[in-house]
């Protein structure tokens, strides 16, 4: 069983990973049961004198999964792949909605290379916090 999550957003990988980076990278597919990170590739093909030449790059870190999964380890894979790609910046966020009411949180690199997780916050207009009874 497990406590599910509902992942959304990206993060740009900027400049693009070229391939003999990321090539049989784990990261490139499912890592773990854990963890529901994984790098976006985007293919393009180039016309040669030769015939067409395919070319990939890992141009996001992206959910692996567009269904509700174990989301354990995404901060601690974030981490590491950031500290993996030096000279590479990791821009937007990945958001993830729990199966419990108000369980909400980003993911997300700092301009120090850190990666932060956030959980919202539910407050009034006031500025009080919302209680939710449970």
């Amino acid at each position: 069983m497990g406590y599910y999550t509902m992942l959304s957003g990206e993060l740009k990988v900027d400049p693009p990973l070229k391939w003999s980076q990321i090539k049989g990278h784990p990261a490139l597919e499912f890592w773990n049961g854990y963890d529901a990170l994984r790098i976006g590739v985007d293919s393009s093909a180039e016309e040669t004198d030769d015939g067409t030449r395919t070319i990939k790059r890992g141009t996001r870190v992206e959910p692996y999964t567009n269904y509700s999964c174990k989301a354990y380890e995404n901060k601690k894979s974030l981490a590491q792949l950031v500290a993996e790609f030096p000279g590479h910046t990791f821009l937007g966020e990945i958001h993830g909605d729990g199966e419990e009411t108000g369980d909400y949180w980003r993911l997300y690199v700092d301009q120090e290379r850190r990666t932060i997780m956030e959980k919202a916050r539910m407050v009034w207009p006031d500025g009080s916090p919302v209680v939710l009874d449970g």
